[in-house]
């Protein structure tokens, strides 16, 4: 251990006065090399374990994807061939020299039990302070005693053990462990005070101690013998049904996290097709420009009802639209119901005064990772996501243009409808300069059609309260041989 240390803290004092040692190949890998000498199972160990071990893929069983995975890992480390690892070495080199000070510092930290192995400071298990005698005697003796602390440790016990890191293995290990199913009956080797725990558990009418022992021990020998042999022979099927169980639970989350997001992406269209049609308002004679046209369209409005939906309309073509969150106003609070006219108030004042460009296209919400915020430039691995972002964007923008489409087909909103103004144009109607657009239904083959029709209306005919009749000339193309094309519509 003392010499582990020792060689440790020689070399970090490089790293920390030139990162760039951190990301040399032979640098790196010998730090350890005045060992191999002293200890030849220990190089060919390291020899077999960075240049032929081989590993499968990530996510494979099979033995036709097994690879050099340790080589293939240093590989990459030195000399990478991603992009995102090669734009980072000189982070990577300034990153080093802190490691390096980091390093150096808990090493001679005196509240550290590295210090006491560590010969810079004459530590009293050092290198430099132990004998020939003591050197020797440590030699095969583990360097930590992690297993008696941790559970999480027994990765390294089944490394050492079997020679390879099994989750199963090192699973079952930890929870005999925090069980205490093996737990033995060490009472008469331990000497000194006793605990308090442990006097409280001395209850025996004849004053003699209840023994706390693993349940494994309770069992006869017979019985123990018998569920070892068990063991034994179910331990193959157990690691394979193991890692069918592990495969089916990873299944059935991904189908969970797919179906969550597929719900998420759903409802993004939906949101998406309204968004639309308020989005074409806003570059729609329907959009109220400047705020003496939205009075006076309002004064136009004869009903409560009307008042109350237009305006509200306005508001959320530039909210939702738009995209632009200070146009928001809610339609109640609490207890208190917005009126017609405080919605109109907060549209002249707040909403019709915002100086932005409307965007080129309907805005929507897609679900996105959160944006912890960083220093410096975007990765490329971020910029790939965000780019796949925006490819995503264009396939549920597309989607939702066929759904909306097919919608229409059916009967469930229409584009032209939702781009007509709210009132009769009088003025424009009085000059003879005003075109007008009108669906009409007409059957063919049996079938039921629908069919918007232009033209331009000629005369104002008669006025009314609450509405208008008005002479059309509709154009041309819309109009049957032998047809008039003059018509009064109301």
């Amino acid at each position: 251990m003392g010499r582990v240390v020792d060689l440790l803290q020689l070399e970090m004092l490089k790293v920390q006065s030139d990162g760039s040692y951190l990301l040399e190949y032979d640098f790196i890998m010998n730090i350890f090399s005045p060992l191999y000498e002293e200890l030849p199972d220990f190089k060919l160990y390291l020899d077999f374990y960075l240049e032929e071990k081989e590993g499968y893929t990530v996510g494979s069983k099979k033995d036709k994807d097994r690879v050099l995975a340790i080589d293939e890992a240093l590989a990459e480390v030195f000399w990478p061939s991603m992009e995102s690892n090669r734009e980072t070495t000189e982070f990577c080199i300034e990153l080093a020299s802190g490691i390096g000070t980091t390093i150096v510092l808990e090493l001679e930290d005196p509240s550290k039990s590295t210090r006491q192995y560590l010969s810079a400071v004459d530590g009293k298990l050092s290198w430099k302070m132990l004998s020939e005698e003591e050197k020797a005697a440590s030699l095969g003796i583990r360097a930590t005693n992690d297993p008696s602390e941790s559970g999480f440790s027994t990765m390294t016990q089944v490394l050492s053990t079997f020679g390879r890191i099994d989750l199963l293995s090192a699973c079952g290990m930890g929870q005999a462990r925090f069980n205490r199913d093996m737990k033995r009956d060490l009472s008469s080797l331990v000497s000194g005070r006793k605990s308090k725990s442990q006097r409280k558990k001395e209850d025996g009418d004849e004053g003699e101690a209840q023994v706390d022992i693993g349940i494994f021990h309770e069992l006869t020998e017979e019985l123990q013998n018998s569920l070892l042999s068990v063991c034994k022979k179910k331990a193959a099927k157990a690691r394979t049904d193991f890692q069918a169980a592990l495969k089916r639970q990873r299944q059935v989350r991904r189908a969970k996290k797919q179906a969550e997001l597929d719900k998420k992406l759903d409802q993004v269209q939906k949101e998406f097709i309204n968004t639309s049609y308020l989005h074409q308002q806003m570059f729609s004679p329907r959009c109220w420009t400047t705020a003496e046209q939205a009075m006076d369209e309002f004064e136009k409005l004869k009903t409560k009802k009307d008042q109350y939906k237009f305006v509200k309309e306005q508001i959320l073509m530039r909210y939702l639209g738009c995209g632009w969150p200070e146009a928001h106003h809610p339609w109640s609070k609490g207890k208190k119901v917005y009126s017609p006219v405080e919605l109109l108030e907060h549209l002249v004042e707040k909403v019709i005064p915002i100086k932005k460009t409307p965007p080129k296209e309907a805005p929507f919400n897609l679900p996105c990772r959160r944006d912890y915020g960083g220093i410096g430039d975007d990765s490329v691995d971020k910029i790939a996501l965000d780019n796949n972002k925006t490819a995503e964007e264009q396939r549920i923008r597309l989607q939702g243009m066929k759904e909306r489409d097919r919608l229409e087909s059916l009967g469930f909103g229409c584009q032209l409808m939702e781009m007509q103004r709210p009132t009769a144009p009088l003025d424009e109607i009085r000059s003879g300069s005003f075109r007008i657009d009108m669906c009409f239904e007409y059957t063919d083959e049996g079938e039921s059609i629908l069919q918007w029709c232009q033209g331009k209306v000629t005369k104002l005919v008669k006025e009314y309260d609450y509405h208008i009749v008005v002479e059309v000339r509709w154009d041309d193309e819309y109009v049957k041989t032998g047809e008039s094309k003059r018509q009064k519509r109301s």
